[in-house]
């Protein structure tokens, strides 16, 4: 008997085959089948969107195993060695949260991470990609199921699902966190306690009705193309939030031993819906506060690539990255890496970068959990997916939240130096909410 939508924490031999669909439409397929087992989708800023869909083979870490991610790529890449059939389209999947080892307890009312692993690597039962209009899936499952297993999922693809109808009454919005917020900044203004601090916090929302998720990604792919628009479950046996957002941050993507990274600090906002604002461009360009903050980021991902590669390049300037409501300093960063370093190992060694930590890196760390308060899970960590030998592309978790419901937890924070304005970083903070908030309170 076939097991379509389980979780094989210990499986014996597996099987891999490549299923030709016609499917195109990858989120009508996350509508009718996240709600079934643990999902992953991801549309990149390249329009190739990816959905996996349950667990064939994973292996977790939390705040008592210290496993990094490219320890955690050996293990899945050692058992993944004796898959029969076609194992060229299988991808790992998974995610690393801001800081593993600073879990806290959930706050009353507010959705939370408790189901999320703090650090996770697996292998979707199903996997479907599509790119310029063609889609592939691949079956993960044990030899003598994989047919019955592709057979239940196109099963649940053809199911009929209740599009929840939209709400004519606006959510209500708490700004959470000013307080610690205000105290945080001081601290980096006045008592100079670190060059720089990345801060945040956060904003819940009480909708009339349950949150469309489909919906909030619709509306974020429409509004912010050249993000990469997500959204991640854990596994489908307790209740749970979807943590989903669009985030323009690339932490890294390794190509046949090239990687390619960025360093994006630095921010000015854009009025929404109007042309970009050149002359807030040109500031932007030309203060010294965002350009400061734009190199604490550049050098640490520098130094921090240089022992993994044989060269490393960067562009000799920052230039402006304009997104639908900000616009942020980016720099290009480039490298050819050293033979037997992969994706897991890049990841490894930036993440958390400073334009969402801060510099020097552990005291950045140690300072935002006194300071903060609150569990920061998966947000500022790192998502993405890879292949077996160590290729693909790791995002930021920005411009997001987590959807429990009715009820959304947004987070959003500033980078805070010496010369950083209260009151000017708040207002930042509510620039980075508006991207979420927006997809979720659109009528």
């Amino acid at each position: 008997m076939t097991r379509p939508l389980s979780q094989l924490s210990a499986p014996g031999q597996l099987a891999a085959k490549v299923f030709e669909t016609e499917h195109t439409d990858l989120l009508d397929l996350y509508r009718r089948a996240s709600g079934r087992a643990s999902s992953f989708y991801r549309r990149n800023s390249q329009g190739t969107e990816v959905l996996g869909l349950g667990v064939a083979l994973q292996f977790v870490a939390d705040d008592a195993d210290d496993a990094t991610m490219a320890e955690l790529h050996e293990r899945l890449s050692e058992r993944l060695a004796d898959v029969s059939g076609d194992t060229s389209k299988l991808r790992i999947f998974g995610w690393t949260a801001f800081d593993v080892a600073n879990s806290r307890r959930a706050h009353a009312g507010l959705p939370d991470w408790s189901a999320y692993a703090r650090r996770q690597l697996y292998v979707p039962q199903v996997l479907l990609r599509c790119r310029d209009g063609k889609t592939d899936a691949v079956v993960l499952a044990e030899p003598a199921d994989v047919d019955e297993t592709w057979a239940a999922w196109q099963e649940t693809f053809r199911s009929t699902v209740e599009i929840p109808s939209p709400s004519a009454t606006e959510p209500e919005v708490r700004w959470l966190d000013q307080d610690e917020f205000r105290r945080g900044v001081g601290l980096v203004t006045d008592e100079r306690v670190a060059p720089k601090v990345v801060l945040a916090r956060r904003a819940h929302i009480e909708a009339a009705a349950p949150i469309d998720t489909t919906t909030v990604l619709r509306r974020l792919t429409h509004a912010y193309p050249s993000c990469s628009v997500f959204a991640l479950s854990p596994h489908a046996e307790s209740p749970y939030p979807v943590f989903a957002g669009a985030t323009p941050e690339t932490l890294a993507r390794v190509n046949d031993g090239h990687v390619e990274t960025m360093a994006l600090a630095g921010t000015s906002r854009n009025d929404a819906g109007q042309a970009p604002d050149l002359a807030a461009e040109r500031a932007l360009l030309s203060s010294q506060k965002d350009l400061d903050e734009h190199r604490f980021v550049l050098d640490m991902i520098v130094d921090a690539l240089e022992p993994l590669c044989s060269s490393v390049a960067a562009d000799p300037e920052p230039r402006p990255h304009r997104l639908a409501n900000v616009s942020h300093l980016m720099t290009k960063i480039s490298g050819e890496l050293a033979e037997d370093v992969g994706l897991a190992e890049v990841v490894d060694a930036l993440h958390p970068t400073p334009a969402v930590c801060g510099t020097p890196r552990d005291l950045a760390k140690r300072l935002i959990g006194e300071i903060e308060g609150f569990d920061r899970g998966l947000y500022a960590g790192a998502f993405g997916s890879m292949d077996l030998e160590g290729n693909g592309q790791f995002d930021v978790a920005l411009r997001c939240g987590l959807i429990d419901g009715a009820s959304a937890l947004l987070f959003a924070g500033a980078g805070i130096t010496a010369d950083s304005d209260v009151d000017v970083e708040l207002t930042e903070t509510r620039s980075k909410f508006a991207p979420l908030l927006d997809a979720i309170s659109k009528e």
